[in-house]
This record gives C-alpha cells, structure tokens and sequence, in this order.
C-alpha cells in the first residue's frame, strides 16, 4: 500500500462490520489467488469443487436448458465444468462467494454497486486479454476488479447498524456514482474512505499484497505513482466503465492500444454482466 493508506485508521464501529462479514472459503481463496487459466485443468477443477457442496450445486445450475440450450439437464460437475469452461466456472465461483459474504437481500443501491463492481471485473479480464500481456492471473484480476468497491457495502451496513438514517440516505445519493467529492463526503462521515476499508478487509481475508495494494489506491490519478501492475490494470478498468467521465478524461488515463477499441471492449464487457446476472437472478 501507498504511505497514505498505511497510516489509515479504521474506526472501532466499522470493523464491528467487517467483522460481521463472512469472509471467502479457503477454497475459494486459493482458486482465484494461485490459478492461471494455462494452467487449469477442468478435471482438477471438478474434483475440487465435488469438496464444496454448494459451489457444486450453483454450477450445476448455471448449466439449465434455459440458459444454455441444452436438450437435457446436466447431473455431474464435470459435465457442467465442461460446459461452462474454466473462465466461466471461475467467474461464477468468485460472484458467488462475495455475494455470500453481503447476503442475497440486495436493495437497489446495494445492487448498482454489485452490478458495478461485476463491470470493473470484467474490464479486467477484457483488457487484460486485449493487452496480451502478462500482469496478473485472470482469476485475480477478476476478484480484484469485483472487490474494489467492498468498502462501500460495509460503510452503508454500518450506517444501518448504526441507525444513522440520515446519513444512510446521504451516502445512498453517490454511493453508486462515486468520485472525488463522494470521497471526501466519506472522509468526512467516516474519517476513512471505501479504498480504506476494502484494503483493510482484503487484508483480513489474507488476500496477496498486490491486490490489497490495488484496492487501496483504484481511485489514483498521477500514472506515475501506480504501486503495481494490478493497481494500474484496475485504475484502467475503472476509468473505462466510468459512465462519469468524458472522452478526453477516459483518454488521458488509458493505454493507446484500448483507447480505439473502447466501444467494442464495453459492448464485450457488458454482455459478460447481463450473462452472469442472468445466473445470480434465476
């Protein structure tokens, strides 16, 4: 992490909350922060998901004729890794897990920030595709780009928990659209920032340095600042998706070879996200 976000705080009420939160499974740890699709066997895939129960059954699903066409329902989780590719199994099995850790009742802005936090992640795994250069797996690319904005889920439990109603609805009005005024309403609230918290949680769930560090400075401007590669595949995948931003801003924090293929990239990216929330809202 920067200095900055080194000497960070964070209140005693908050971590209550984080501590609230169930953190990702082992398993699931150990998938998206050492597995590189080169290397994937879909038949190791299959047997380690036959230990998780109800990973294997949300796999299983994802299968359905309605989805994908099939003329009969799939039984075993190797058919279905099959089906699905290793990509997709992974996608859904880092989706799932976060949203566990939130719960499924999802209000609207809870849900704007899970939808947003899912184009962040997919931007990753586009760019760092387009790119066609090595900076990170994309399993953690993809759990990194769909952690950046934990921070907040955590900041509006809290003001639930809290009973602050006021400052709930407050926070709700830019929870969503984010940017530097809503960060410093943050600093204000809270005396930290949503970078502040993820960091701090990903910490916690014993996440690698590098996405740590990434999720603390997503919101860095100085390009020549960025702490690591992770960091600025993120801060790229942000400013991409960010429907704030104009052309000329998206152009000066862009690598040269994304800047021409924005419009197709999104459309690309988009169409992951319909077909992942597609699964979650069955």
């Amino acid at each position: 992490m920067t200095q900055e976000q080194s000497n960070v705080s964070i209140p005693i009420g908050i971590q209550t909350a984080i501590k609230n939160i169930k953190p990702i499974s082992p398993y699931v740890l150990e998938m998206v922060t050492n597995t590189s699709l080169e290397d994937l066997s879909l038949l190791d895939l299959a047997r380690k998901l036959s230990f998780e129960p109800v990973l294997s059954a949300r796999i299983l699903d994802a299968t359905k004729a309605a989805a994908y066409g099939l003329s009969k329902e799939v039984e075993s989780v190797f058919q279905a890794v099959s089906i699905l590719g290793g990509r997709r199994v992974l996608d859904i099995i880092v989706a799932s897990s976060l949203q566990d850790s939130f719960g499924k009742s999802f209000l609207t802005v809870e849900y704007d920030i899970w939808e947003h936090s899912l184009l962040v992640a997919y931007a990753m795994q586009g760019m760092l595709r387009e790119l066609d250069m090595f900076i990170t797996p994309l399993a953690r690319g993809f759990t990194t780009g769909l952690m950046h904005d934990i921070g907040k889920l955590v900041l509006l439990q809290y003001l639930k928990n809290e009973k602050r109603d006021a400052e709930l609805a407050e926070f709700s009005k830019y929870a969503v659209s984010g940017g530097d005024k809503a960060i410093d309403a943050e600093r204000i609230l809270f005396r930290v920032t949503h970078m502040d918290i993820g960091a701090y949680l990903a910490k916690s769930w014993s996440m690698p340095e590098e996405m740590v560090t990434a999720i603390a400075n997503h919101h860095m401007k100085d390009k020549r600042r960025f702490p690591n590669g992770l960091t600025r595949l993120l801060v790229w995948a942000h400013t991409l998706v960010d429907k704030n931003l104009t052309p000329d801003q998206k152009r000066s924090m862009l690598p040269f070879s994304i800047i021409d293929k924005q419009e197709e990239l999104l459309a690309s990216i988009q169409r992951e996200v319909d077909n992942i929330i597609f699964f979650f809202e069955k």
